[in-house]
């Protein structure tokens, strides 16, 4: 962030400015971060996704994760659905084969 030099900001004032827009940055990145953890989330070894597994993943604090949480909610609960009802499908499959085979 770039002050002017003839501008009338105290330092008090310059600083809340800069610390607004570091804080802004910190936490878009971490935004990514967790949506990079989602995006990559191994079902099959990870089992259903849960802010605790995504903040371990993620190295944040759960209180972090629980913040952001909602820009993430009902994406992480249309993963979880989507692998549930094609775990379900394939254990079905399997079933069939099972049943075919004997």
């Amino acid at each position: 962030v770039l002050f002017n030099p003839m501008g009338l900001l105290t330092t008090k004032q310059k600083m809340k400015i800069v610390n607004r827009e570091l804080g802004r940055l910190k936490s878009g990145f971490t935004k990514e971060v967790i949506y990079l953890v989602l995006e990559n989330w191994d079902f099959e070894n990870d089992g259903k996704i849960t802010q605790q597994k995504v903040s371990k993943y993620a190295a944040r604090s759960e209180a972090t994760v629980k913040r952001h949480w909602s820009d993430f909610k009902y994406y992480a609960k249309d993963l979880n659905t989507r692998y549930r009802a094609t775990s379900r499908e394939t254990l079905q499959k399997i079933q069939n084969i099972k049943i075919n085979n004997t």
